[in-house]
């Protein structure tokens, strides 16, 4: 019964994702669970230490970070580290 629940789960989800008026929705959904979304927190880019927050996703999924110093950062998961 669990498991049958959750595949139903996925699948309409997957028919939300295919209609363009959902799609908003959905993304909306995912950035405002994002671990530490709109917060001020220290992460490792590249070698630096920096204050940033994340405030969405680029179109190809990437993390879309404001730097304490008003710079905006586009980073795929690998390139940046929480601290």
């Amino acid at each position: 019964m669990v498991l049958h629940s959750i595949v139903n789960e996925i699948d309409s989800r997957l028919q939300q994702a295919w209609q363009p008026s959902m799609r908003a929705s959905i993304e909306k959904q995912y950035i405002t669970g994002l671990y530490r979304y709109m917060e001020w927190s220290s992460y490792r880019y590249g070698e630096k230490q920096i204050t940033a927050r994340i405030v969405g996703l680029a179109p190809f999924g990437q993390l879309k970070l404001e730097t304490s110093d008003n710079v905006l950062l586009v980073c795929d998961l690998k390139e940046i580290a929480f601290l």
